[in-house]
């Protein structure tokens, strides 16, 4: 979490070169994405299944 909460720029750039909370946050939001389509997907399916 400290990457995340990191004080701003360090007078060492290499510390921590990348932009992680917006990685982060790109990456919380495929997850949700794909979740949504998975569940969505499967409520399609189940609906479109012939009652047995």
């Amino acid at each position: 979490m400290p990457v995340l909460l990191r004080p701003g720029r360090t007078a060492n750039s290499s510390v921590l070169p990348l932009d992680y909370p917006r990685n982060w946050l790109i990456a919380l939001v495929v997850v949700a994405t794909v979740t949504v389509l998975v569940l969505a997907a499967r409520g399609f399916a189940h609906r479109r299944r012939p009652p047995s």
